[in-house]
């Protein structure tokens, strides 16, 4: 598993999320993580806000770029949630 940070500069830095290593330590952590958030699993880019506020402005944002979150597997996870 991998995720994605967008720095100041704007430059995307890949890192790696730790993932325990035992079989059934990772069928707990996925369950439980995909219980929480099933939709990150079917998204081909997962926006990642801080709060609820961001989590309904960023989906107007794209609407008034012309983007279609939903046809384009884009979804917005608050930091709430987790």
């Amino acid at each position: 598993m991998e995720f994605i940070l967008l720095k100041n500069n704007y430059i995307a830095v890949v890192n790696k999320i730790n993932v325990p290593k035992g079989e059934i330590d990772k069928f707990k952590f996925v369950k439980d993580d995909f219980r929480k958030n099933p939709f990150i699993y079917y998204s081909k880019l997962v926006v990642v806000v801080e709060g609820d506020s961001e989590q309904f402005v960023i989906p107007k944002y794209f609407k008034a770029k012309g983007i279609d979150l939903d046809k384009n597997f884009i979804s917005i996870l608050s930091l709430n949630s987790l």
